[in-house]
């Protein structure tokens, strides 16, 4: 057994510690996994887009920290405003097949 005298910095032949990591952005990685799940969930259930609006509003978030902070994070926030976008767009696109179908559908003689 080896006995090191106390003192500043490390024992010999032992590398200091590396410096930690920043952590990812937490908005950013809300804003992905709500567009993946908006998504999801509206091409399941055709539910209104609750998620994939929360996506955009924790992207655009998310992505203004991203770059004001440098902590890492960017990519998660772009793709959860790609995927809100795109679910916020089927949305629409489904609100207006309803509408559509609702109107020109034939009405039922009795």
């Amino acid at each position: 057994m080896s006995y090191y005298p106390p003192g500043p910095g490390f024992p010999p032949g032992y590398p200091p510690p590396p410096p930690p990591r920043p952590r990812t952005n937490g908005l950013a990685l809300a804003s992905m996994i709500l567009g993946i799940a908006g998504i999801t969930v509206l091409l399941c259930l055709l539910v209104f887009p609750i998620f994939p609006i929360l996506a955009v509003i924790f992207g655009h978030i998310g992505l203004s920290q991203v770059r004001a902070t440098g902590a890492p994070g960017g990519g998660f926030a772009i793709a959860g405003l790609v995927t809100g976008y795109v679910g916020i767009g089927l949305a629409v696109l489904w609100i207006i097949a309803i509408v559509l179908g609702t109107v020109t559908a034939p009405t039922p003689t009795f």
